[in-house]
């Protein structure tokens, strides 16, 4: 080192340094003492179970112990593969690892072929080739069996596991021979291969016999080292030349020799003598020329070349292939098609897809990739025409239905087989991710092909599920039983197999696609879970499957997500089987989809969500980026839940809320923000009888906001600030944040506020580092020392660059992202627009360049249903602005254009093509008001909202609620109320379109004769009291949507009671009601003027009837004045009829005068807002402070006024501050 490496200050006894270091180095040694005695004992059991299971004839317990055997070793060898580096910690390196092993896998593997001999004897296993030149049969087979590779379709004898899993046992015994070999032990060797060629019938001979002849070869020299006479197995010469009972290595095993000893006894078994000469002997030299197996190296090389006689040309080319990778490989697809082996043909040609894609040749991998998958699936240009096979409509009305996807699926397992499916899934999913980057509508059509094709393995069995909807908790314990999907990894990788569902799961999510990934989570979660045992992917899965039903409105089934976190349960232990139990399981505590957010039982799930971590065992295996998705996934659910609460939030004193969780006192505010996040907990069960739902919306506001700024200062701090600097996984994470602070605002109504946020996440992505081709090196504060060299600096940067992690996250943030970016950016704009501010001419211009230039993108990649929800932004702006109607209904059908012609449109495109029919069939209402004579408007809009209804109750449907069908009237179908989940967003959707519905039937009645007939306003009337149920169950309660419907509901019961000349004052009530919603909500003077009128209308009718029925009883009178008895009668009833009669009147003109004062009301709000031309004056300090925070930023703020230097995690209240 040079000088100014060493200290210059010694500080520590040097003494004190040294008892020190020996304390630790003896602590060190005993416990590394204790884990080589763990461990050689671990072993040493598992060699005891595998004898005594043999022993009692236990067959499935002695193949049970093996598999335990193996993962055990499994994991123990990836621990191995990287002792160097931690030698201090795990002392046990790869040799220590395989001179332990060797012998419990000898004995496991000689003892299985032993079981495989029984089990064909006792016919319990079929025997697929008779004895023939060996001295057993054979259940596997023989080596004219052998292609080279697997089928993709189901074959005995390999793929059935139901009494033994042969081609497990192939692989544990060849993988026992390579131990075998490395540790050279060669008797043993020869031994096992014997066997295992005779009971096999050499079927792999190729790998087996070249090491057989080398062991044999080692043990003649060996005897000819230690002085064996010339002829070294003298005692064999007999049984070699007998001609009846000659031994070969084909018959060796079934031979029982009896040889005379050095005593004259008769002794069986070879190995008996050996430990008799053995024990006589001074020293072991005269031990080692004996041996108890056969080395006649001519007999084996002979049976070799007359095995290999029999084989295949193609099978040896394509293992030949495959070890000599592209070499051969073109080659090998014509020798293997001119032999009819489509199966393995089609294996090749993905593998040298795959070759060509790691060579950068994209355009040769995708056609080898294409012609693979036409192949497997037997179908030409399969991926262009997958939806035509059984005659899928595009249409998206005729979408993917069970029968078809049955029909689907049928055809596809016919046609490919099990493998075939599976294969053909993952080539989909990997043309979807590496070439189809460019063309989002192309890219998520693949994934849903690979997802139907992965859907295929659940017609396999009979118990699982069929609709999507119901994977959203469901578990796989065995997905076909009796078969191993990956018993042979060219067929089928699981690790291929994992991360192509892993691909799926989040691009399909990313593409809103959330509903068709949840029998993929079910497939993933099996994977990694019951055949791989990965805790980590297991959590991820998890996490992720959180979000995406977060997404879906299914909040049961999120939190119950959450839950298994929680409490750590169903995470599997790697060795041995099973799931890791975490402490004492408590009962989960549930969320209610059919009650508010204000039961008890709702609001222990939100106080769970906060104050709830992971238990500290799955903590360990979880790193910092895993705890901050598990941190954004939880705030992306109290966001969404807060979503569903139709009221401004309300600011609420966390004195009020929070406790200390250390002192369980009330939280004082003036230090709440200098105390630890953990040590604060939330509690709103407790001041339930506090809160309403705006003050919790508030609570959950701004606790999300405290969280998700924490995580965001934490990678800043990291990084001194320098976001733009961060590696990709923080990256991510970092603009998620800041998505969802952006939603945050967006529902605080704080325009200004989330436009910076938005810009923010754009700048982000522009200004990344990652991106940039010749990236400069990154240093984190305090990571780096100043004499680290800048190559040792650009190194690591690099690593840390390429780490898987930063790999995946890298490629996650694609242009998805950036659309999504740019739609949270359109949306607050024009939310800015929409408000109560002054709106100058430059921003309506900004917004409406900003519109445009996202359409442009959007199209560029093709990703139709950014470009809808954008175009639904731009129909708005124009609205506002009082542009043409011409122009708004253009817009409006190519947004209905686009979504219908595009197949498999998500669930939130749902949404927006029914919000579009729904604008465009409001806007011919008005044309049809403004002229009577559009009578073909009538019947447009009417189809129109029939359609929107048809699409509407499908969305439902698919979403797993009941529906009551009605034949006659399809229109009038509806869901079953009380609904399971009253959070769908497409429940307030039915019901305004059942609202516009019935006042389309309404209009069609009045401009008819048939008005007067009561019962033909009765199906109108139907439709608007189930819009009313629907739009009262919904947790959503939009009061604004509650009056319109109660509105036109009154005005048809009105017209019923006039038409059915009745005194019913019921659509009074209606009426009444409609006003009470609209004053506590958000004062639509119009609705409460209009209803007023028809509550007039409604007096002045009864009061007419009263005059009918009053002057009826004079003439009644006038005929009866002789008989006195019932003239006093009938002059009460006029008295009476006079009365009620006034009184309706009077009722009458308390409306009229009512709707006056709402005109006048009407008016001065007009002015208010600044529509007649009203001053604008200086907003006076006193009076900034009397304004709500929603209407003080949507009045007063601009986004711009965040973007001068105020750090990210900053809240709005800042800027409020320093007004």
């Amino acid at each position: 080192f040079s000088e100014a490496d060493t200290p210059r200050t010694q500080m520590t006894n040097d003494t004190e340094l040294s008892i020190t270091f020996s304390i630790r180095e003896h602590e060190r040694a005993i416990s590394n003492a204790i884990l080589l005695e763990h461990f050689t004992k671990t072993f040493l059991h598992l060699r005891r179970a595998v004898v005594l299971a043999h022993r009692g004839g236990h067959w499935t317990l002695l193949q049970n112990t093996c598999r335990e055997l193996w993962n055990y070793t499994q994991e123990a060898m990836s621990i191995a593969k990287h002792s160097h580096s931690l030698q201090e910690l795990f002392p046990i390196t790869s040799d220590i690892l395989i001179s332990t092993i060797w012998l419990p896998f000898y004995l496991a593997s000689d003892m299985i072929l032993d079981m495989i001999i029984e089990l064909q004897m006792s016919n319990s296993l079929k025997i697929f080739e008779p004895e023939g030149d060996f001295c057993v049969p054979s259940c596997v087979g023989g080596i004219a069996d052998e292609d080279g590779g697997s089928n993709l379709t189901f074959s005995c004898p390999l793929d059935d596991i139901n009494v033994v899993d042969l081609r497990w046992i192939c692989g544990l015994v060849l993988r026992t021979i390579e131990l075998l070999y490395q540790m050279k032990k060669w008797e043993a060797l020869v031994h096992i291969a014997m066997h295992f060629n005779t009971i096999t019938h050499e079927r792999y001979t190729e790998q087996v016999t070249p090491l057989l002849v080398f062991a044999q070869r080692q043990l003649l020299e060996r005897m000819q080292q230690f002085g064996s006479p010339d002829s070294p197995q003298t005692h064999l010469i007999k049984y070699l030349d007998d001609d009846v009972n000659k031994i070969n290595c084909r018959n060796f095993i079934g031979k029982q020799l009896h040889i005379s000893s050095i005593f004259n006894e008769k002794v069986k078994n070879i190995c008996i003598l050996q430990q008799k000469i053995l024990n006589k002997s001074s020293n072991g030299s005269q031990a080692k020329p004996i041996v108890s197996v056969l080395l006649d190296v001519t007999d084996t090389l002979k049976c070799f070349r007359e095995t290999l006689e029999k084989s295949k040309y193609h099978s040896r080319a394509l293992r030949h292939s495959r070890k000599l990778l592209s070499l051969f490989l073109a080659h090998t697809q014509e020798i293997l098609q001119i032999n009819n082996q489509q199966d393995l043909k089609v294996q090749a040609l993905h593998e040298l897809g795959n070759l060509y894609f790691y060579a950068g040749k994209k355009r040769a991998a995708f056609k080898h990739w294409c012609q693979a998958l036409d192949e497997t699936l037997k179908i030409p240009d399969v991926l262009n025409n997958w939806q035509e096979l059984v005659g899928f409509s595009k249409n998206v009305i005729d979408d993917f239905t069970d029968e078809s996807f049955k029909h689907f699926s049928e055809k596809c397992i016919h046609q490919a087989g099990i493998w075939g499916c599976l294969h053909a899934a993952v080539l989909a999913a990997k043309i979807a991710q590496y070439i189809l980057t460019s063309n989002m509508t192309i890219r998520t059509k693949c994934c849903i092909f690979s997802a139907v094709l992965f859907k295929t393995l659940f017609r396999l069995s009979i118990p699982h599920p069929t609709a999507d909807c119901d994977f959203a908790q469901y578990e796989i314990h065995k997905l076909i039983p009796g078969i191993d999907l990956f018993s042979d990894r060219y067929r089928a990788d699981i690790s291929t197999v994992v991360a192509s569902l892993s691909f799926l799961i989040f691009e399909l999510h990313c593409a809103k696609q959330n509903l068709i990934v949840l029998p993929l989570f079910a497939l993933y979660q099996y994977f990694v879970s019951e055949i791989c045992r990965d805790p980590v992917k297991c959590i991820e899965g998890r996490i992720l499957k959180f979000k995406v039903l977060t997404d879906l409105g299914f909040f049961a089934e999120a939190f119950h997500e959450l839950c298994l976190l929680n409490h750590g349960k169903k995470i599997p232990w790697k060795v041995p089987a099973g799931y890791r139990l975490i402490g004492k399981i408590m009962p989960f505590q549930k969320f209610n989809s059919s009650k508010s957010l204000l039961m008890n039982t709702n609001l222990q799930v939100l106080e769970d969500t906060f104050n709830l971590s992971l238990p500290p065992a799955v903590v360990s295996m979880c790193d910092e980026q895993i705890m901050n998705k598990l941190t954004l996934a939880k705030m992306h659910f109290i966001i969404c839940l807060s979503a569903t609460i139709n009221s401004i939030p309300e600011k609420v004193m966390k004195t009020i809320y929070s406790v200390d969780a250390s002192s369980k006192k009330p939280i004082n505010t003036e230090v709440a923000g200098h105390q630890e996040q953990s040590t604060i907990t939330v509690q709103l069960v407790g001041c339930k009888e506090e809160l309403n739902m705006a003050m919790l919306k508030g609570i959950l506001l701004t606790e999300a906001e405290e969280r998700l700024n924490s995580l965001v200062t934490n990678i800043q701090n990291k990084y001194d600030g320098k976001i733009s600097q961060c590696f990709a996984v923080e990256l991510e994470t970092i603009i998620e944040a800041t998505l969802q602070l952006t939603a945050i605002s967006q529902q605080r109504h704080q325009a200004a506020f989330s436009i910076a946020l938005s810009l923010s996440a754009i700048r982000l992505l522009q200004d990344a580092k990652i991106f940039r081709k010749n990236v400069p090196h990154i240093q984190r504060s305090g990571a780096l020392s100043p004499e680290t060299s800048f190559v040792d600096n650009q190194d690591s940067y690099v690593d840390n660059v390429q780490m898987p992690c930063n790999a995946i996250a890298q490629e996650h943030m694609n242009i998805r992202l950036w659309l999504r970016c740019r739609l949270a950016l359109v949306a607050a704009v024009t939310s800015q627009i929409r408000g109560i501010g002054d709106v100058k001419e430059n921003d309506m211009t900004e917004c409406s360049r900003l519109i445009n230039e996202v359409i442009i993108e959007a199209e560029a990649f093709n990703d139709i249903e950014t470009q809808a929800e954008v175009l639904v932004q731009a129909v708005i702006l124009d609205l506002q602005e009082r542009r043409p109607v011409t122009g708004i209904k253009l817009l409006l059908q190519d947004i209905i254009n686009l979504l219908q012609e595009k197949p498999f449109i998500s669930p939130k495109a749902f949404l927006t093509l029914v919000k579009s029919m729904l604008l465009l069939a409001d806007i011919l209402t008005a044309q049809m008001d403004e002229d009577t004579e559009h009578h073909s408007s009538a019947i447009e809009r009417l189809n129109l909202l029939i359609l929107s209804h048809k699409i509407t109750i499908k969305q439902i449907f698919t979403f797993g609620e009941q529906t009551k069908q009605c034949i006659k009237d399809p229109a009038l179908t509806s869901p079953v109320v009380p609904l399971t989940n009253n959070y769908l967003p497409a429940i307030n959707l039915l019901a305004k379109v059942k609202m516009r519905i019935g006042h389309a039937l309404a209009q069609e009645v009045a401009c008819t004769s048939k008005k007067k007939n009561p019962l033909q306003w009765l199906s109108a009337l139907r439709h608007l009291e189930t819009a009313l149920e629907l739009c009262r169950t919904s947790a959503t309660r939009e009061l604004d949507l509650e009056a319109e419907i109660l509105f036109q509901k009154g005005k048809v019961e009105r017209q019923i009671t006039e038409a059915g000349n009745n005194k019913s004052p019921l659509a009074a009530e209606s009426l009444l009601d409609a006003i009470k919603v609209s004053q506590r909500n958000d004062q639509n003077f119009r609705l409460v003027r209009k209803s007023y009128l028809e509550i007039a209308l409604l007096y002045f009718h009864l009061s007419v009837y009263q005059d009918e029925a009053s002057q009826t009883i004079k003439i009644e009178a006038s005929k009866t004045k002789f008989f006195s008895p019932l003239r006093g009668s009938v002059d009460n009833d006029f008295e009476r009829i006079s009365h009620v009669t006034e009184v309706y009147r009077a009722q009458a003109w308390i409306a009229i005068r009512a709707a006056t004062q709402v005109s006048e009301a009407m008016l001065a709000s007009q002015l208010l807002i600044g529509k007649k031309g009203v001053k604008g004056h200086q907003v006076k300090t006193i009076t900034q402070q009397k304004i709500p925070e929603f209407a003080f930023m949507d009045l007063l703020a601009s986004y711009k006024d965040f973007l001068s230097g105020i750090p990210l995690s900053y809240s709005c209240r800042t800027f409020n501050e320093s007004m």
